[in-house]
């Protein structure tokens, strides 16, 4: 094997001679070309600038150094078969950049030619693996030093650096422009400001398809609800039947802008952008609220609350684009359904549980400290697929869990959730007795699970539920048939003086 590499990448010309194992060794004390440290830090601080303030700097140190000593051995290996550092840097750095940029790569390769072949993994990984093949082979043959290249790099890189410098300083500064009232909205200094708890449950039917698809009454749920002090509209429905576009338009209280169903998959990194930078965050921010972030969503200043297998946080934000993990994104369900690795199995279906778990937690300990408001936004994949309980609380059968379609487990893991949400809600009622908190809960969209290979008519897709809890103002607002758009709406006109008109419910049904 060893004689295998040395053949590869030593030259084998009349004029050259086979550098020895010895002379190999020797060469490798050598400082590794600093275009390949510029690389390191120009992609994670891109990632930094692209994903301001979401990211900590200390995870970014953290990339870093760990990057570092990933490219320094790497350089190493290389150096030690090929002998020249020039060379051995250069391939080095085309494998990292393979590695750092192959995301942005796919998509770019996506968004050009459409999901075809040419964009498929099946032609793209071979076409990367040949590509690469043949730079290494090229490079390490060469006669060439290639110190013209190496200048290039170094060159390059510290433009992009400077370039991503500039970019930064201007995110800052619009950062700070945004300190603004959204379109349409007044300050109010003399409106009380309580504490506000908004909890999003995913896909929680709606009291109709309850009793239509599964044959369930919830009105005891609604009515503990109502005795709470809850008020209720019937037959509310949300505008989208996909979590991302509905969270977006509940917090901009307004319609994403486009209508084309088939757009879904291209404007999810948009409509991200705009649960990020939402305009209620923005009105609460500038009344002296304090944002607490205890979902799976990233608002302006607070990344998520937790990892998800959908949605980065932390370092995820940089780390999504490398070449591994791509991989282990679109390809990592081969483990599952064919391999068949178990670990891999149980970490994905028991990663919602543990999310679960945890924002709920955070969610009762979350308080205020009484220099601030607080206005905290939790989101709970409950009763959302795979269905972990029965409605005593029993934990399911690992088995179950693969059955999403199951209507039977979802009613009992509905019933489970319920009581749940009847104690996140009566704990945190009661433990502020002297300015109780306001309460929004509702869920994104209605149940859309697929059984016997067909799909519920479209219209049970955006069935769901609104309850408010506001001690302060008579919610009247409220009305039967009610969309999610208008639920904040409706709020700041209530509590905050606002006069934003309320919007034609409509619903937009998305496409996989």
């Amino acid at each position: 094997m060893l004689n295998l590499i040395q053949t590869l990448f030593l030259k084998n010309d009349k004029g050259c001679q086979k550098y020895s194992l010895m002379q190999d060794r020797k060469k490798t004390i050598s400082t590794p070309p600093v275009y390949l440290l510029l690389l390191i830090l120009f992609f994670i601080f891109h990632g930094y600038v692209e994903n301001f303030l979401l990211i900590p700097l200390s995870a970014a140190i953290q990339l870093v150094l760990i990057y570092s000593l990933s490219i320094t051995v790497l350089h190493y290996i290389f150096l030690y078969f090929i002998g020249s550092v020039s060379k051995a840097g250069l391939i080095t750095a085309a494998l990292m950049a393979l590695f750092f940029f192959f995301g942005s790569f796919h998509d770019l390769l996506i968004h050009r030619l459409g999901k075809q072949f040419l964009s498929s993994y099946t032609f793209v990984l071979p076409f990367c693996f040949l590509i690469t093949t043949g730079v290494i082979l090229y490079i390490s043959r060469a006669k060439r030093s290639f110190k013209k290249a190496s200048a290039y790099l170094n060159a390059l890189l510290l433009i992009l650096l400077l370039i991503e410098s500039g970019i930064l300083l201007n995110k800052a500064s619009k950062s700070n422009d945004q300190a603004t009232l959204p379109k349409g909205l007044q300050k109010c200094d003399s409106c009380y400001k309580p504490n506000i708890y908004l909890v999003i449950a995913d896909e929680y039917a709606g009291h109709q398809e309850l009793i239509d698809i599964f044959g369930y009454d919830n009105s005891p749920f609604e009515n503990e609800l109502k005795s709470l002090g809850f008020h209720y509209p019937d037959s509310s429905v949300s505008n989208y039947n996909f979590t991302p576009f509905s969270v977006a338009s509940i917090l901009n209280y307004d319609y994403l802008p486009f209508s084309d169903s088939n757009r879904m998959a291209r404007e999810v990194p948009i409509v991200m952008e705009s649960i990020k930078n939402n305009n209620l965050i923005r009105f609460l921010s500038l009344h002296g609220y304090k944002i607490v972030n205890n979902s799976i969503f990233d608002l302006e200043g607070e990344p998520a609350a937790t990892s998800s297998e959908f949605f980065p946080a932390k370092s995820k934000y940089i780390t999504a684009q490398t070449l591994f993990s791509r991989l282990y994104r679109d390809l990592g369900y081969h483990l599952i359904t064919k391999l068949k690795l178990r670990w891999v199995i149980k970490r994905s279906m028991y990663n919602s549980l543990n999310n679960n778990r945890f924002l709920y937690q955070k969610t009762l300990e979350t308080k205020s400290d009484f220099s601030h408001p607080l206005f905290s936004y939790s989101h709970l994949h409950m009763p959302h697929t795979p269905y972990y309980f029965d409605e005593n609380g029993a934990e399911m059968a690992y088995d179950s869990l693969f059955d999403s379609g199951n209507r039977r487990l979802y009613i009992g893991y509905l019933k489970y959730c319920n009581k749940q949400y009847l104690n996140l809600f009566t704990t945190l009622i009661k433990r502020e007795t002297v300015n109780p908190p306001i309460i929004i809960f509702l869920s994104d969209h209605g149940y859309r699970a697929r059984y016997g290979g067909n799909e519920f008519e479209r219209k049970y897709n955006f069935m769901n539920t609104i309850a408010v809890y506001n001690p302060y103002v008579k919610p009247q607002g409220l009305y039967n048939g009610m969309s999610a758009v208008n639920v904040f709406r409706i709020f700041l006109n209530e509590q905050f003086s606002q006069r934003l008109p309320l919007l034609k419910d409509s619903v937009t049904y998305l496409k996989d």
